[in-house]
């Protein structure tokens, strides 16, 4: 039987050959490592570039660094000599060191660093020692000491002196001010030490303060650059804080800086108040008069006391103005009581015979 149809025809199945991947190249390992270092090299080369150009920028304005230039020999030149030949060299100005050497002569060079012929760059500091000779000692402190003062200790140590003025108001006339050298450098004996003796400031003329206030005294005087020494002193005249008087006096001449003494009023004069009671009258009113005081007798009856003080009106110690009035009282006795009588007094009149003896 054949087989019925459908009017449908049945394509055939093909197979289709299946599709490849793309194939990449790989470099063997060899030639990578080489591309890599090829490359680092290219990085650090242009890094270094960089850095090249950004230091020649910076340092485009730098001066050119110094050339060395020798160390002159200065040995046995003096200090002013191997200043001057340093200078000359091109280097600063040097240092220098004062030593005692007995075997050179004072105020030479006889040592120096960096040594002579060596190559170093101009703002090398060179360092000299300079003889002081034999016998050096340092000299004595006498700032603050009188020109005589000061010229007699540097000469007791074997110094000479030579003296010159400066004005000062702050140190007194006639006063060393300063010294040179100074105590803490050696110098040698017989060398001269120059002091500065303070001559004050300049005159002025002394103002009339007397009876003025002293706190305005005060300013005044130091408006004037004075220093003012304050002395107290009782017044019967001048009021308590004010001027009695001056030293210097006034209009007399001084200089700034110069102490004034101001003597100012602790105002009216005053004693010690003297203890009289129990005193005999006479005594007590002596010891008062010869304190200053003025004194007033009131009487009281006291039979214990007849004579003498009782009581005292200002307390024994404390200070008084002389002149003040002392009331003193003064015991006194009972009074006595008198009485009168009047008597009638009878004369008689009697005769006395006398017995008559005969002597035989």
């Amino acid at each position: 039987m054949l087989p019925v149809s459908t009017g449908a025809m049945t394509q055939p199945t093909t197979a289709m050959p299946r599709a490849q991947a793309p194939t990449h190249y790989e470099p063997p390992p060899e030639n990578r490592t080489g591309m890599i270092v090829a490359v680092t090299v290219l990085l650090l080369l242009s890094i270094a570039g960089l850095v090249f150009a950004f230091v020649k920028v910076l340092n485009k304005d730098d001066p050119p660094q110094a050339t060395d230039i020798e160390v002159p020999n200065v040995i046995d030149k003096t200090e002013a000599e191997a200043r001057r030949v340093i200078s000359d060299m091109g280097f600063a100005s040097p240092q220098t060191v004062e030593v005692t050497k007995d075997d050179k002569t004072p105020g030479t060079v006889f040592d120096q660093s960096p040594a002579a012929g060596k190559m170093v760059k101009p703002t090398t500091t060179i360092i000299l020692q300079i003889s002081l000779g034999a016998g050096s000692e340092f000299p004595p402190n006498v700032v603050g000491l009188s020109a005589d003062e000061a010229e007699k200790s540097l000469k007791d140590r074997g110094f000479g002196v030579q003296r010159a003025s400066q004005t000062s108001i702050d140190v007194p006339e006639g006063i060393v001010i300063s010294q040179d050298p100074t105590p803490d450098r050696l110098l040698q004996k017989g060398k001269p030490v120059l002091i500065r003796i303070s001559t004050g400031g300049q005159e002025i003329t002394m103002p009339d303060v007397t009876n003025q206030p002293i706190d305005q005294v005060l300013k005044r005087l130091t408006d004037l650059k004075l220093r003012v020494a304050q002395l107290r002193e009782a017044s019967e005249t001048i009021d308590t804080d004010r001027v009695i008087r001056t030293d210097p006096v006034a209009n007399a001449k001084t200089k700034e800086g110069a102490v004034v003494n101001v003597v100012v009023s602790d105002g009216f004069p005053k004693v010690e108040m003297p203890n009289v009671v129990g005193l005999a009258q006479d005594v007590a009113t002596a010891q008062l008069t010869a304190k200053g005081l003025t004194f007033t007798i009131d009487t009281k009856i006291d039979d214990s006391n007849v004579g003498k003080v009782i009581t005292q009106s200002q307390v024994a110690g404390t200070q008084v103005r002389k002149n003040t009035n002392i009331r003193l009282t003064v015991g006194m006795a009972t009074p006595t009581t008198t009485t009168t009588s009047t008597s009638t007094t009878t004369t008689s009149t009697s005769t006395t015979t006398r017995p008559t003896t005969t002597t035989k």
